[in-house]
């Protein structure tokens, strides 16, 4: 599986975070400095979150079906289109009515049953999907939140198990 991260967010922080928690991907808006100063901001993540990681998504040649999406706020609903699962993690109502799954704990072991159900008790054998929901844990004190998280499941890989 892969794991990509997308926020609005300046990349000094998702960078810190991406590192931490070993995602494989992260998007976000790059902070620009000339001598040490802040000069600007380039805006990668608008609006749409969906635009910078299509490409991504793309190259991986994932399906809609082997996506998993978590999800908090409306102006995330747009990669709702992307997922073949769509969880919402402490959701705002509108996330919550679209979602295929509901989390309304602070705690994100709670999307692991849902991931296991969604593929048949199938859960990712590499250590990496509980690290990173531990480690996710601690860094909440860092970032209130993990704005969006996907897990990208090879389905073809999941079949030969």
């Amino acid at each position: 599986f892969k794991t990509l991260t997308v926020s609005g967010g300046p990349d000094i922080l998702i960078n810190r975070i991406k590192e931490e928690l070993q995602i494989d991907y992260a998007f976000s808006n790059k902070l620009m400095f000339s001598e040490e100063k802040l000069q600007g901001v380039d805006v990668i993540v608008g609006s749409d979150k969906t635009i910078p990681i299509k490409d991504t998504i793309k190259m991986m040649k994932k399906q809609k079906e082997d996506i998993v999406i978590t999800v908090d706020g409306a102006n995330d609903i747009k990669l709702f289109d992307l997922a073949g699962l769509r969880i919402s993690f402490n959701g705002t109502e509108l996330i919550n009515e679209r979602s295929d799954s509901i989390v309304n704990k602070k705690d994100l072991r709670e999307i692991m049953p849902i991931i296991k159900d969604k593929f048949n008790g199938w859960l990712v054998e590499k250590n990496n999907l509980n690290e990173l929901i531990n480690v996710s844990i601690k860094i909440l004190g860092l970032k209130k939140r993990i704005e969006n998280l996907f897990f990208l499941f090879p389905l073809d890989e999941l079949s030969r198990r």
